[in-house]
C-alpha cells in the first residue's frame, strides 16, 4: 500500500476501480472490447498515481458511484 495515501481513499479507490472495470466491461462488451483492454492498461500502469485515480474516476460513465 502506498503510505502517501491515506488508508479511507485507499479503499474507496480500490473498491471503485473494481465496481468501474465490471461496468466498464459490461457496458462496452458488445462494443469495442479493445477499449476495455485499454483501460484495464491503464488501470494497471497508472495504479501508484492518486491523481490518475482521481480523474478517471470521475470520468466514469457509471452514475451510481456518487450514492457509494
Amino acid at each position: 500500500m502506498d503510505s502517501r495515501v491515506p488508508l479511507p481513499h485507499y479503499l474507496f479507490f480500490h473498491i471503485s476501480w473494481q465496481r468501474f472495470a465490471f461496468y466498464s466491461f459490461a457496458f462496452y462488451k458488445k462494443k469495442n472490447i479493445y477499449f476495455v483492454a485499454y483501460i484495464a492498461f491503464l488501470i494497471a500502469f497508472f495504479r501508484s498515481s492518486f491523481a490518475f485515480h482521481s480523474l478517471l474516476f470521475l470520468l466514469c460513465p457509471v452514475k451510481d458511484f456518487s450514492t457509494f
